[in-house]
């Protein structure tokens, strides 16, 4: 691709990649670190021997089982990148690398289907997708997920193209590193994959090459499909619970009406972050696109266009019935479970884009220059509605966890003189701002306790408090600091015996000083 490229095409990408990496920097670090992306820190940063403050396992491999749901690959790759630096902003930049080189990929694609304007027009526009933006700047596997998924989407078209059997590789290998770096991943990689053999199957003089597709889509699935299931996923799959059981309900009781809703909730997480917001907006968008695409369907016949829509139905009926069963995603549509549908789905919403202008330009009608002029112009407009939409989206990014703070203020108070109990969710960040904090000392160690497992869920008030009182030895302070998400039991309990909890730092993040003056 890249001896293709002539020099303004060159400038031109190069001024899209830097707007997408301003926007990727801006305010990167103004929120703090919160428990999903603090796992991912310190699970990456030590494979081997327990974790004070974090973990009692032993290596990655327990931990993994234990208490996460992904494959181990994004914390390999991590381990390396933390070598070079454990600041905050070392360890975000990281997604901002991914989702650079995803935009790469997005590139590449989309200028395959549509030429290099449309795909510089896909990168700049998607520096604005509010949930790219969020999930590029949130130190998790979703970042590097995406990256892969862009390029998995540029090689697929590339195959249908050239069906080889070197592309062939190429795409099962990608597909393999990013089974290992995202389970959700594979939802849309299957299709895409049974897509690719379709295609060999229907060309009679690749019919050799057709077995040879199968047997590589076999070994790959046998050589690191089945070890990663038996060894990990499967043991992941027992102890986290990660499938809800419940009785399958849709949408006002009718299956047609919830198949819709939840791909029009779907679609607008995924573009806007907000579940109901632009409803109307999608509702007449979904209309217009199946419109496009059966009049492309019967008018064009671009064979490429209708493997990758067929594709994509695919996607979204494996997807909805997978969440809709409780399977996928906990019951629940348009959340991270469902960030693998961004790729697709964008690079879908190019290939409709592009095939209704294809549409116009089969008119026959002597208005066909005008009408094709304002529909892009039309076209033109919106994104640039939608992109200063997201600019300010984005310029209000949510805060989940303020640990930073808490951490801040337990050192202005000292609170390293006196005992300090940190709850399970707040371990992990709490350990990290309090030993990356230059007046930390090792002896602070020795003042705290921290949760190792989750029992606010589970445990009644007296049933917290005796879980408490056993981690003081039977003897808990009459004075402390508590790091808590929010109240809960353990809070209930603390003030049945007589505890006052003066709160120092309130968001949805609490440092409690707890005082028993009986």
């Amino acid at each position: 691709m890249l001896k293709k490229i002539q020099k303004k095409e060159y400038l031109v990408l190069g001024g899209v990649l830097l707007v997408f990496l301003l926007m990727s920097l801006y305010k990167l670090t103004d929120t703090p670190l919160w428990y999903d992306e603090m796992i991912e820190f310190y699970y990456s940063k030590y494979l081997t021997g327990q974790i004070r403050g974090v973990s009692l396992c032993s290596n990655l491999y327990e931990r993994l089982q234990t208490n996460s749901f992904q494959p181990p690959l994004y914390n390999l790759v991590m381990h390396v990148w933390l070598l070079f630096g454990e600041s905050e902003w070392w360890f975000r930049f990281s997604g901002v690398v991914f989702g650079v080189l995803g935009m790469l990929g997005l590139y590449a694609c989309v200028r395959e289907l549509a030429g290099w304007q449309a795909a510089a027009l896909s990168v700049f526009v998607s520096s604005f997708i509010y949930e790219l933006s969020y999930y590029v700047k949130e130190a998790a596997e979703y970042n590097m997920m995406l990256m892969l998924l862009y390029w998995l989407l540029y090689l697929y078209f590339r195959t249908l193209r050239n069906l080889t059997l070197k592309n062939i590789i190429w795409f099962t290998a990608v597909s393999v590193v990013l089974l290992y770096t995202q389970y959700g991943a594979v939802l849309g990689i299957l299709p895409l994959a049974v897509s690719l053999f379709v295609r060999a199957w229907r060309q009679r003089e690749s019919r050799k090459l057709c077995v040879k597709v199968a047997l590589i889509y076999i070994a790959a699935g046998a050589v690191f499909g089945l070890p990663l299931y038996f060894l990990l996923f499967r043991i992941q799959m027992e102890m986290n619970q990660s499938v809800n059981y419940y009785t399958v309900a849709f949408e006002k009781n009718n299956i047609l009406y919830d198949f819709f809703k939840t791909l029009l909730t779907t679609a607008q997480w995924l573009f806007t972050e907000s579940k109901t917001r632009f409803e109307p907006v999608f509702a007449l968008a979904l209309p217009a696109a199946a419109l496009i695409a059966v009049l492309s369907v019967r008018f064009r016949k671009n064979r490429e266009f209708n493997d990758f829509l067929a594709s994509c139905i695919a996607i979204w009926l494996i997807y909805y019935a997978l969440v809709r069963s409780g399977i996928y995603a906990y019951g629940d549509f348009g959340n991270r479970y469902s960030l693998f549908l961004l790729p697709v789905w964008s690079v879908l919403t190019v290939c409709l884009a592009n095939e209704a202008f294809g549409l116009l330009k089969l008119l026959k009608v002597s208005w066909k220059r005008l009408a094709y002029q304002g529909a892009l112009g039309a076209f033109l407009l919106v994104l640039l509605g939608y992109c200063a939409y997201g600019f300010y989206r984005i310029s209000i990014f949510d805060v989940k966890s303020d640990t930073r703070s808490v951490v801040r203020i337990w050192y202005e108070q000292e609170g390293y003189e006196s005992p300090t109990y940190v709850v399970f969710g707040e371990a992990p960040s709490f350990t990290y701002y309090l030993t990356h904090d230059g007046r930390f000392r090792e002896e602070y160690w020795d003042n705290i306790l921290f949760e190792y497992e989750n029992v606010e869920d589970v445990y009644d008030p007296q049933e917290y408090w005796e879980f408490f009182s056993d981690a003081w030895d039977g003897q808990p302070p009459e004075h402390f600091y508590l790091s808590i998400g929010h109240e809960n039991t353990l809070t209930e309990a603390l003030r049945e015996r007589g505890y006052t909890l003066e709160e120092k730092f309130l968001t949805n993040t609490i440092l409690f000083e707890v005082t028993n003056y009986k």
